[in-house]
């Protein structure tokens, strides 16, 4: 039984791995169209003397403007430092805004960080968070691609694993409060995890591993929570339809949610966190 639950979990972390390929994959050839950089996983630096014509953008990492920007600097969990010029706008969530003296930022400096606080030279300044913050983050052709990616991909994991994706289901709204601790624990100690497993030698192998298991975790349990919602609308409305529409419904639900500003983000993370939550306590939908 072991040997078949750590099998089930291999393949889960393989179709992970498939959709972070994928997904970066129409992020770079977004980019490439757009003139834009769009980086997931680490830093984006505009050198100076060169003219980005798009966006920079960086999740999981940070965005240095030496040169210039005519679209928006954007960090998500990193810093944006511009010592050259954006014409748009700087956004930092999860990290700072530093602007270096002399630098020119055109459109709206926004930090959603420990303190709201952005650096300006020797000179700090307190911005509020602008209610269209998120509306401009990426263009509608990458989030629609994102839907029938994610779709086509939970379809999978729903065909490779039912009882796993259902067990999951049917746990989204019991103990939640325990479901949110660990979600949130999850997240707070990911990094000191992979910063401690990047002080050996022998553990640095070990951190695409836990990065994917990271991810693994993350999907599935909102696979789990889009088939939750997609349920609830079919017994509202007293349809009889299969599990991959259920699937859909609910996976399109939490899309259109997504595109609000800030409020989408704040159900984007609360998923997060649930799902984390859900998928971690059920041992990937095996207890």
């Amino acid at each position: 039984m072991g040997f078949y639950n750590n099998k089930k979990t291999l393949v889960i972390l393989s179709v992970t791995a498939v959709i972070l390929l994928t997904l970066t994959g129409f992020v770079m050839a977004a980019s490439f169209d757009n003139d834009e950089i769009f980086n997931l996983g680490g830093d984006v630096v505009v050198p100076e003397g060169t003219h980005l014509s798009g966006d920079a953008v960086a999740i999981l990492g940070s965005v240095t403007v030496k040169g210039r920007v005519s679209g928006d600097a954007v960090a998500i969990i990193g810093d944006v430092r511009v010592d050259g010029e954006v014409s748009g706008d700087a956004v930092a969530i999860g990290g700072r805004v530093i602007i270096k003296e002399g630098a020119k930022v055109r459109g709206r400096i926004v930090q959603i960080g420990p303190g709201m606080h952005i650096n300006l030279g020797d000179k700090g300044i307190n911005m509020a968070v602008h209610r269209n913050l998120l509306g401009r983050f990426f263009s509608f052709h990458f989030r629609f691609i994102n839907l029938i990616t994610t779709f086509a991909l939970g379809a999978l994991t729903v065909a490779l694993f039912p009882n796993q994706v259902n067990l999951v289901s049917d746990n989204v709204d019991i103990n939640i409060g325990r479901r949110v601790i660990i979600g949130l624990l999850t997240l707070i100690l990911l990094p000191l995890l992979l910063f401690m497993t990047a002080l050996t030698i022998i553990g640095i192998p070990l951190i695409p591993v836990i990065i994917l298991i990271f991810a693994a975790a993350a999907f599935l349990g909102y696979i789990g929570i889009s088939l939750f919602i997609g349920r609830k609308i079919e017994d509202t409305a007293k349809w009889n339809t299969s599990v991959f529409l259920e699937l859909f419904l609910g996976i399109a639900v939490l899309w259109l949610v997504k595109q609000i500003p800030f409020i989408g983000f704040i159900v984007g993370f609360g998923t997060l966190i649930v799902g984390l939550g859900v998928a971690l306590d059920t041992r990937f939908g095996t207890k």
